[in-house]
């Protein structure tokens, strides 16, 4: 009986030491996945997907105008450079996104910045990371 209790004290022990000892990843960790995850979205037209990233007021902007965009095809989504803030949870990239519109088949290049922020891993955001600037429009 004795030796049970120790045992199970010695359990306890142990998941306490383990838990103590798994971190939860820092902003810096996560951003080149949500970036990854954002420019393939949008790469390949999946808008309530890029949405996620956006805050409330700019995701519904968002989805009125890409939501029914049957003629727009992107070719190409770059990450032309990446800004850290002072700290991990700011973080400016700059984009260039080629394109063409139906019936034209004229590729474009729009570029744009976009300003990120770390909201935490448990956020509800794709990665802790939003997105706090506007798309622009593809026109």
């Amino acid at each position: 009986m004795r030796s049970v209790v120790i045992l199970r004290w010695l359990t306890v022990l142990v998941v306490v030491f383990v838990a103590a000892c798994a971190t939860l990843p820092k902003a810096g960790e996560t951003f080149p996945d949500a970036t990854h995850d954002f420019t393939t979205r949008l790469r390949w037209g999946d808008y309530f997907g890029v949405a996620h990233y956006l805050t409330p007021e700019n995701r519904a902007a968002f989805l009125a105008e890409f939501n029914d965009e049957q003629d727009l095809n992107i070719v190409d989504v770059r990450l032309d450079s990446v800004e850290q803030g002072k700290d991990d949870k700011q973080t400016r990239t700059c984009l260039s996104v080629e394109y063409y519109r139906l019936p034209s088949t004229i590729i474009k290049t729009s570029r744009f910045c976009l300003d990120w922020t770390y909201l935490g891993i448990n956020s509800g955001a794709p990665g802790g990371w939003q997105i706090l600037s506007r798309i622009p429009s593809f026109r």
